[in-house]
This record gives C-alpha cells, structure tokens and sequence, in this order.
C-alpha cells in the first residue's frame, strides 16, 4: 500500500473494479455518472470555478486523469482544476481517452443547475456526493457568504485528506470473513 505521501504526489494505480470500467468503456458504454443539484438562483460560472478550484485539493483521488502506465492504468490528481463548462444539452457526453488523460471529470452549470460528471474508475456515487456536496458549500461560502457546517458529507476544503481515503481497502475488507467476525464477538 503506498503512502498517503506517495499518493497525493504521484500515481495512484487502479483497483480491478476501475480497470473494468475502463476496458468496456465505448462510445455506447462510457462508464459515466452524473450528480445534479437544482438551485433556486442563477449560478455564478466565475464564483463555481472559484468553488472548485479549491474543492479539487481536497479530492486528489476524484480531481484525477487516468492515464496508462506500461503494465497498468494510474490515476493522478490534475495540477489544476478544470474550466466549469456550460451544459450542451448533452447528458453524459463521451470522454475520450485523451479527455480521460487531461481530466476525468467535469463539472457543468445550467441556468439554475450544478452537474458533475465523473467517470466511475475514479469513485462511486457515494464518493461523486461528497465532492459535489463539499463544491456545494465552498460555493455558496463564497457567493453568500454561508457558514455551512462539516456535516452530512460535507468535508473541510482545506484539510489534507485522510489516508483511508487514498488506498484502496477492498481487499482488506473483503478478506474479513463473516466466520472471523463472529468469533471475534464472543
């Protein structure tokens, strides 16, 4: 397992489910997924890419590219944030390899909407909800001045994230057998 360390200041291999999803992607099977919230007020595009900008430091494991290595495919948290984009009327375009390689999400406004599009090697919906709920209070932090609290998922922008939150424990997990727990109960 690397080091928290190791993580955050090079690649990050992906786990089997990821390099599944990356195999049967197509242009009919693009192994997207999109999170949406509706706002009651127009979105700012330039406080959203302000929002995000600091949001992705926080998620160098969403905020990522994949890219192929010799023997496997790494991901890499970007250098920077990418642009927000106005939604084309185009739910969950096609990323292309070369797209994946820059940035493998993206984060989209509508008049009176905030999507996010990741692609699923990077994370499941349980982890696209906690990056989109905490660009969602960075957001409004800085269009209304909020004091929005760290709860219900919403994590500190500016903490440096935790170690769990950069390896992959599935096989820790998955190795701990339900015969093993009982016995430890007793």
């Amino acid at each position: 397992m690397q080091s928290k360390y190791e993580q955050t200041k090079g690649d990050m291999k992906l786990d089997n489910t990821s390099i599944i999803h990356l195999a049967s992607k197509n242009k009919k099977w693009i192994n997207l997924f999109r999170l949406s919230v509706s706002l009651k007020d127009p979105v700012d595009p330039k406080i959203l890419q302000q929002a995000l900008n600091v949001t992705v430091k926080r998620f160098p494991s969403i905020a990522a590219r994949i890219h192929k290595g010799a023997f496997w495919y790494y991901q890499s948290a970007v250098k920077r944030a990418p642009q927000v984009l106005p939604e084309q009327n185009v739910l969950l375009g096609y990323m292309s390899n070369q797209e994946l390689e820059q940035c493998a999400f993206r984060v989209l406004y509508a008049s009176k909407a905030i999507h996010v599009e990741i692609f699923h090697a990077l994370t499941d919906g349980r982890g696209g909800e906690l990056f989109l709920k905490t660009l969602l209070a960075e957001y409004f932090t800085r269009k209304d001045e909020a004091v929005i609290p760290l709860v219900d998922g919403i994590l500190d922008r500016k903490e440096t994230p935790r170690e769990a939150e950069l390896t992959d424990e599935y096989l820790e997990i998955a190795d701990a057998k339900p015969q093993n727990l009982a016995k430890e109960k007793k």
